[in-house]
């Protein structure tokens, strides 16, 4: 496959990446008019609010190459490639603070995670007085954690590749 080519299927699978951020961005941003939204505590709307300008660097990202016009060279393909494995780890950074949110404790219920004061506590560490009882809530935090571990790695091998 030549350059055009490949250039042409990395924009294409670029343009597929925007789309489903794009979307995540959206119920993200749909968040902050929830009822429950206000009843947070100030950590866990940082988190929220971290991870929505995580998601829009995302886009920002994804959308770079698109600014490549016509111009098949090794160096884009480089480049492409470059601006989508630094847009892997924002994204699971955004992923993850979505869920480190969504665990944290609404003052005055019984639904939550103890506190957003730090990670362990904002996964729902079992065992925690006041965090979530259910059996697999802390092995699907320990394969989400693992999950962005294995992208960020992902991310940073594709960056050490493209930059030789």
């Amino acid at each position: 496959m030549d350059v055009p080519d490949k250039l042409k299927l990395a924009l294409d699978e670029t343009r597929m990446l925007v789309l489903g951020a794009q979307v995540l961005l959206g119920f993200q941003l749909r968040s902050a008019f929830q009822e429950r939204f206000e009843k947070l505590t100030p950590h866990a709307k940082a988190l929220d609010a971290t991870s929505l300008l995580l998601m829009v660097l995302v886009i920002g990202l994804l959308v770079t190459p698109a600014l490549e016009n016509g111009n098949a060279t090794t160096r884009t393909m480089r480049a492409v490639g470059v601006l989508m494995a630094l847009a892997l780890l924002p994204f699971a950074m955004s992923l993850g603070f979505n869920v480190a949110a969504r665990h944290c404790k609404v003052p005055g219920t019984s639904s939550g995670g103890q506190s957003c004061s730090s990670w362990k506590r904002s996964i729902g560490a079992a065992g925690a007085p006041g965090c979530r009882r259910r059996a697999v809530s802390k092995q699907v935090a320990l394969a989400f954690l693992d999950a962005i571990f294995h992208v960020a790695t992902l991310a940073i091998n594709v960056l050490v590749k493209s930059l030789r």
